[in-house]
C-alpha cells in the first residue's frame, strides 16, 4: 500500500553506498533528505600495441580499424659499392639512415610508403618516406668510386624524424701491391634504432674490406675480377670491387610500422559530490554560492574521444524512486550541464535530464581536452519507503 509521508512527521537522511556514481537515502527527520557522496569512475580502455608490420617495397598503407597511433620506423637504401679504376679496386658504398617517429592517426586514412631501391654499382641507395618527404625521412648511402672514393653514409641531418642516426661510410679501394691482389673496400652498414651504421674497413694488398656491422650489414670487398659483396637489408650498402671486377649492390631500404590501438581513457576531478541534507521537493546545484563543487572529465588516452552520460533508478529502499524529467512521488530529478560549451549559471537554463539511456555530453574532445560539468540534484516531493535507497551516475568515453 503507498503511506503518504508528511512533512512535519518524517525525516530523510543518507549515507554514501557508490559503484559507478551512487546515491544513498534514508529517513531522518520529516521532509529532509541527505544526498551524500556522487562518484565518478570512469570507464576506462587498454589495448596492447601490436606486433610490427615490414614494408620492403613501396606501397599504400590503410590505417587499420581501431588504431590511433604508429610507431615509424624507415631506413634509407644502401649505395653501390665502386668498379675499379686503373689499377685502383672499388671503394665500398653508404649505408642507409634511419629516422622513427610516432605518428597520430585515425582509421581508414590512407599513407604512402615508399621504400627506397639499393644503388647498383657506384650509384646511389634511395631514400625511404613514410606519408611524405616532410613526415619521416631516412636517406640514402652514397655510391663508392675507386680507391679513396668512399660511399658516404646516408645522414641524419638530411632526414626527418624525431629520432635519426647516421649509416656508415665504404672503405676504400686497395692502391698498392700487384694490381690483382688489391682489395676492395667494405660496404658501410646501415644504422639502426639506436646508433650509426658501422664503416667498412679499406681494402689493401692482399686484402679485402670488411662490410660495416647495422641493421643491415654492408658487402665485403672482393679481388681481381669478383664482384664486391651485396649489402644486407636493410640499407647496407655494396662492398668495392677487386681491380677489374664490379662493386656489389647496395641493399633496399625498409619501412616498419609498430601499432599502438585507440586508448580510451578519462579521469574525473575530485569525483564526489556531498549535496548534504535537502528538503524534499528542493533542489541543489554544484554552482559556486551553492556547493561550489565542478567536476571536470580529462581525456587521458591517445585520441580524440566522445562522451556520454547516462543516470540510474533508485532502488534497494523497500520502493523505487524512478529518475525522471520532473520530480514527484518516488520521483527525484537529476541533470547535468556542459558548463564548457553552456552557460550553467543560471540553472534549470542549459540543463539536461539525466536519463536510464546514454546521452551525448560532449564530442570532439582531442587528447588532454577538458569538460566541466555542472549538476543539479532535485529531490522528490515524497517518498512511499523509508530504507537505504542508491543510484548509479556513468560517464562513458567512445571514440
Amino acid at each position: 500500500m503507498i503511506r503518504k509521508i508528511f512533512c512535519r512527521n518524517n525525516y530523510l537522511k543518507l549515507f554514501r553506498l557508490s559503484l559507478v556514481v551512487c546515491l544513498v537515502f534514508f529517513w531522518v527527520f520529516p521532509g529532509w533528505l541527505r544526498i551524500s557522496y556522487l562518484d565518478f569512475p570512469p570507464e576506462i580502455k587498454k589495448i596492447e600495441a601490436q606486433s610490427p608490420e615490414i614494408f620492403d617495397s613501396s606501397g599504400t598503407w590503410t590505417v587499420p580499424a581501431n588504431i590511433c597511433e604508429v610507431t615509424v620506423e624507415v631506413w634509407g637504401a644502401g649505395g653501390g659499392g665502386g668498379t675499379a679504376a686503373g689499377n685502383d679496386a672499388g671503394a665500398g658504398g653508404g649505408g642507409g639512415a634511419y629516422s622513427s617517429s610516432v605518428i597520430s592517426v585515425q582509421p581508414d586514412e590512407e599513407y604512402t610508403i615508399t621504400v627506397g631501391t639499393g644503388g647498383t654499382a657506384g650509384n646511389p641507395g634511395g631514400d625511404s618516406w613514410f606519408g611524405s618527404t616532410t613526415t619521416v625521412l631516412a636517406k640514402g648511402g652514397t655510391g663508392g668510386g675507386s680507391g679513396a672514393t668512399i660511399g658516404i653514409g646516408g645522414q641524419d641531418t638530411d632526414g626527418v624524424g624525431d629520432t635519426k642516426y647516421s649509416g656508415g661510410n665504404g672503405g676504400q679501394g686497395g692502391t698498392t701491391g700487384a694490381p690483382a691482389t688489391r682489395g676492395g673496400g667494405g660496404g658501410g652498414g646501415s644504422a639502426t634504432a639506436t646508433t650509426n651504421g658501422g664503416n667498412g674497413t679499406n681494402g689493401g694488398n692482399n686484402t679485402i674490406g670488411q662490410g660495416g656491422i647495422g641493421e643491415g650489414n654492408g658487402g665485403d670487398g672482393a679481388q681481381g675480377a669478383d664482384t664486391g659483396g651485396s649489402g644486407l637489408a636493410p640499407g647496407g650498402a655494396g662492398g668495392g670491387s677487386g681491380t677489374t671486377g664490379t662493386g656489389g649492390t647496395g641493399a633496399d631500404g625498409r619501412v616498419k610500422l609498430t601499432y599502438t590501438e585507440c586508448l580510451t581513457s578519462i579521469s574525473i576531478s575530485d569525483g564526489q559530490i556531498n549535496y548534504g541534507i535537502m528538503p524534499v521537493n528542493t533542489s541543489r546545484t554544484t554552482l559556486p554560492g551553492d556547493l561550489d563543487n565542478l567536476q571536470t572529465i580529462t581525456n587521458n588516452g591517445n585520441t580524440q574521444i566522445s562522451l556520454n552520460i547516462k543516470g540510474q533508478d533508485a532502488s534497494g529502499g523497500g520502493c523505487t524512486w524512478d529518475l525522471a524529467s520532473t520530480n514527484g512521488v518516488d520521483q527525484y530529478v537529476h541533470q547535468f550541464c556542459n558548463n564548457t560549451e553552456d552557460d550553467c549559471s543560471n540553472p534549470p537554463t542549459n540543463y539536461n535530464a539525466l536519463t536510464t539511456d546514454y546521452q551525448i555530453l560532449d564530442t570532439g574532445v582531442a587528447i588532454d581536452g577538458e569538460v566541466d560539468v555542472h549538476f543539479r540534484l532535485t529531490t522528490p516531493t515524497e517518498s512511499t519507503c523509508s530504507g537505504e535507497q542508491s543510484v548509479d551516475v556513468t560517464i562513458q568515453a567512445v571514440l
